[in-house]
């Protein structure tokens, strides 16, 4: 077995470098929605650039395709103005043998209204038969399909991947479509663990992010305003009459630097999503995020990240170069990103103004394309054979004080684990996804036969759980300490209790993660250390009595939304009742609603629904020494009360699953 790994390993060291030989350029349009009654001079320059061009071109429209709010029904009065104006953007694509994209922003999503699912979808069903006669071919160009979220993942070119994501439907406070629509996500985490997964798939390659919003401009959607903005506008007379009332008129633009709205970058909603994606790009280097939304040319360079703002199709809007921006453009035009065959990529922005060079021009950065090896014929084999591993290194067994004895001595105690086989084990696994909370790293792997099942970090990192201030500080270190106070192996002893208690259980396996290739760009988190294998609760998995060979297994919002649905469902509370007393008895603490998985059961009249726990990490926690003593107490956090022979404070104790319990 031995001699097998090492002609996989020199297989792996011996692959070459090479280029694709290929250049491409992608062209960014944003907020082209407004109607011309000469013509679009943004669209006039672009059909002229694309009228030169070959199939190694692609062009992205990047949102606010239609003001003033999308495309609405058939027999609305503004559809037909609406469908001149996608058909005016449309047209330049005639001839055009390259790549065709356009995303949804803000507008099209009816301006953020009630209506605005139905108006994403009547926009997605025009585009992509217009373009059926003016390519004369059918395309998926409208992207996300069918107003979901993403992200998709286009591969442009075998070194450049484009990655596509609506933060519109991020921000939309009404109906959208989620994981029962076939969108794959229900909720934002769920939506960056799956941006997370395919960064990490082609972290070989050069990527583009594009989204409609933003994450740094310095126009009026990121607080920046000029005086103008400050005066009072008489709109109902005429939009360009202002009158000095200076303290009326400066409320709106100080409101929207300060807070903003939903649209703006300095509110909470659209900062958690700017603060989500920035943790997402630190491991990818010259990564490209492209966006519209204000109405400018702006590129901003933080963290060896580019931001490019391109939404000036149609409207030209104040903007002010400062902080990270190191060239913007109060005026109409687009820009362009030329990959070139070398592996240099440049950055351009043109205007209708000067049409014969660009207006700015700008090599962001140069590096070859280095393809990943072949690994489809290296021949791996670790079914057989077993090693002994500790859980942890980091936790200091000799004099812990007052930071307490916990658990430390199990992490450290070498024990002889088997080797997982990813190629073998279950007939065969796939990493499918990447997920994994604050605290630990994990893959969701599916068989053959399609059955998921997840691998998950015995260790836990816990650099994430504090906030991001005291990273790397001695609070981070404290933290990281505790973790001693829960036991490696709890989830190891749970079935056979459970199944005495008659409540359903995962079937977890103890299992060493070797230093294996066929992880590929998970190799380097993953390998060389202990994990927990276990069956997901999810889908069709008649095949388990353990999960009560239920046909189907959904989670908690899926459950109750049909709940709310139909009063024929109904939860079964006696199973509810005996899995939470379950938990008190091994002193889970951590319960809340994600923990959960729900077998759905056909009864005469709609379904019954029992839990299925998930995720016993916390079993068995302990308090020993002064901090957790002090920690535990009924005014700081009783739910580190610990593992012992009573509680002291019940309510306390079950804090994460309160909404959990207080629902069933």
């Amino acid at each position: 077995m031995k001699l097998r790994i090492w002609m996989g390993i020199m297989a792996l060291v011996s692959w070459g470098f090479s280029l694709s030989g290929q250049s491409h350029t992608v062209y960014l349009v944003g907020d082209a929605g407004e109607l011309f009654e000469n013509g679009n001079p943004v669209l006039s320059l672009l059909g002229e650039h694309l009228a030169h061009s070959d199939e190694n071109n692609t062009v992205l429209y990047l949102g606010d395709n239609v003001y003033p709010r999308g495309l609405p029904e058939e027999r609305h009065r503004n559809r037909e103005e609406a469908e001149q104006i996608l058909l005016r953007q449309l047209e330049v694509f005639k001839g055009f043998k390259g790549n065709v994209f356009m995303i949804p922003g803000n507008h099209d999503w009816d301006k953020g209204k009630p209506k605005g699912y139905s108006y994403i979808t009547n926009q997605e069903r025009f585009v992509e038969s217009a373009l059926v006669k003016i390519l004369e071919d059918s395309v998926n160009a409208f992207l996300p399909d069918n107003g979901c979220p993403g992200p998709v993942e286009i591969e442009i070119t075998p070194e450049l991947t484009l990655i596509v994501l609506d933060t519109q439907w991020l921000l939309h406070p009404w109906e959208k479509p989620r994981a029962e629509e076939g969108c794959g996500v229900e909720r934002s985490a769920e939506l960056f663990g799956l941006m997370q997964e395919m960064l990490r798939q082609n972290s070989h390659k050069k990527i583009i992010v594009a989204s409609h919003h933003p994450m740094y401009t310095y126009g009026i959607h990121g607080g920046v305003s000029n005086f103008n903005d400050h005066l009072f506008p008489l709109t109902a007379v005429n939009e360009s009459l202002y009158i000095p009332l200076p303290i009326i008129g400066s409320i709106y633009p100080l409101y929207r630097k300060l807070l903003g709205n939903v649209q703006d970058i300095p509110h909470p909603k659209n900062k958690a999503i700017r603060q989500s994606l920035e943790e997402l790009y630190r491991d990818h280097a010259n990564l490209i995020h492209v966006s519209g939304h204000e109405h400018s040319l702006q590129y901003s360079y933080k963290d060896s990240v580019h931001y490019v703002v391109s939404g000036s199709g149609s409207k030209s809007t104040y903007v002010k170069q400062k902080k990270y921006a190191q060239w913007v453009h109060e005026g109409l035009g687009f820009s362009k990103i030329i990959y070139e065959a070398n592996g240099s990529v440049s950055l351009e922005f043109w205007s209708p103004e000067q049409k014969q060079q660009p207006i700015y021009k700008k090599e962001l950065y140069k590096e070859p394309y280095h393809p990943l090896p072949e690994i489809s014929d290296l021949i791996l084999n670790f079914s057989d054979s077993t090693v002994w591993a500790s859980a942890s290194e980091q936790y200091d067994t000799k004099s812990p004080g007052f930071m307490g004895e916990n658990y430390r001595i199990a992490w450290k105690t070498k024990t002889e684990v088997p080797v997982f086989d990813i190629g073998t084990a279950k007939g065969g696994l796939q990493i499918i996804q990447r997920g994994g909370g604050q605290q630990t790293r994990s893959l969701r792997l599916k068989n053959p036969q399609g059955q998921q099942y997840v691998l998950r970090s015995i260790e836990k990192y816990a650099e994430k759980a504090v906030p991001e201030p005291l990273r790397g500080t001695v609070g981070a270190e404290l933290v990281q300490d505790q973790i001693s106070a829960s036991h490696p192996y709890a989830a190891f002893v749970i079935p056979e209790l459970a199944e005495a208690a008659e409540i359903y259980h995962t079937n977890p396996k103890l299992v060493f993660i070797p230093n294996d290739p066929r992880f590929g760009v998970h190799q380097r988190d993953f390998a060389n250390q202990l994990a927990l294998f276990e069956e997901r609760a999810a889908g069709n998995r008649k095949d388990l009595a353990s999960f009560g060979n239920a046909k189907k297994i959904i989670s908690t919002p899926d459950m109750l939304e049909e709940l709310y649905d139909d009063n024929d469902n109904l939860v079964d509370q006696k199973w509810v009742l005996k899995s939470r007393l379950f938990d008190m008895i091994i002193a889970d603490w951590d319960r809340h609603d994600d923990q959960w998985r729900w077998a759905r059961f056909k009864e005469d009249k709609g379904h019954s629904y029992r839990p299925i726990p998930r995720d016993r990490d916390q079993a068995f926690f302990v308090n020993d020494g002064f901090l957790m003593n002090q920690v535990r107490r009924k005014w700081s956090m009783p739910k580190f009360q610990g593992f012992d022979y009573e509680f002291s404070y019940v309510p306390g104790f079950n804090y994460n699953a309160r909404y959990f319990d207080r629902d069933f």
